[in-house]
């Protein structure tokens, strides 16, 4: 058993949530008992991760995407859907907590960082919240599928079209395809991101770079799961990641 306060500042101060400007709120969105002897982790806030999450003992549930979003449907009504799941957290007086760009600019545990890890990639740099590295020996396009597939369930798809062996590789997860051109710009032969827009496809081919999209969710997994494991190393306690499979 940990004191749930003491365990989310060893989260904000190992994230580096401070120093985010971001949409949304990081860290505790709702509050509920004191003591945390269950962590249950998953990508996105939902009935459905709640309720299996519930049904296994949790007491913190641990996302990626929250439920609290500037202007979403706005900031001071809680209505439809959001008044329902946090009327459900409410009476199972059980904790939720959300760490959205401070876990997928972690040059560790982040959404991004452990997708380049698969890719064997060193020489990290940080670019937006995502990171470049270097692939050393250089890799064609069937390798970074093969790959990328251990990484993520869903299927990848590869647009657009750079060198034959590729040696510089960027990864921004989620929503973050449209940019392409500032990724180029950096000199990278490879784009890894989530969802993808409807007109990166022709601009990865002119501007001359490979683009692999995982889909928003498949890209987004690594982080809460690395984040959940070190938890579970920091703390003894018992943590488990729920699958709420999303073909978005």
């Amino acid at each position: 058993m940990v004191n749930r306060d003491d365990l989310l500042q060893y989260v904000d101060t190992l994230l580096d949530c401070q120093t985010f400007q971001d949409y949304c709120v990081n860290g505790l969105q709702v509050e509920g008992r004191a003591r945390v002897t269950r962590i249950a982790t998953g990508v996105s806030a939902s009935m459905r991760f709640f309720q299996a999450a519930l049904d296994w003992g949790a007491d913190l549930l641990l996302v990626h995407h929250g439920l609290f979003w500037k202007n979403t449907p706005h900031p001071f009504a809680l209505t439809g859907v959001l008044r329902h799941r946090v009327a459900f957290l409410l009476a199972q007086d059980v904790n939720l907590a959300a760490y959205h760009l401070p876990l997928d600019a972690h040059p560790e545990l982040g959404n991004n960082a452990q997708i380049l890890a698969y890719l064997e990639a060193v020489n990290l740099a940080p670019i937006e919240v995502g990171h470049t590295g270097r692939i050393d020996p250089p890799r064609d396009v069937p390798w970074l599928m093969d790959r990328l597939r251990k990484a993520s369930p869903g299927p990848v798809t590869h647009v657009g079209g750079g060198p034959e062996l590729i040696r510089t590789v960027t990864v921004i997860s989620g929503g973050a395809s449209n940019l392409v051109e500032l990724v180029a710009s950096r000199g990278s032969d490879a784009f890894v991101t989530g969802d993808l827009a409807e007109q990166v496809p022709r601009l990865a081919e002119e501007l001359g770079i490979h683009v692999f999209s995982l889909g928003h969710y498949n890209s987004e997994r690594l982080g809460i799961m690395a984040l959940g494991h070190r938890l579970q190393d920091t703390f003894n306690l018992p943590v488990r990641f729920f699958e709420v499979e999303n073909p978005a």
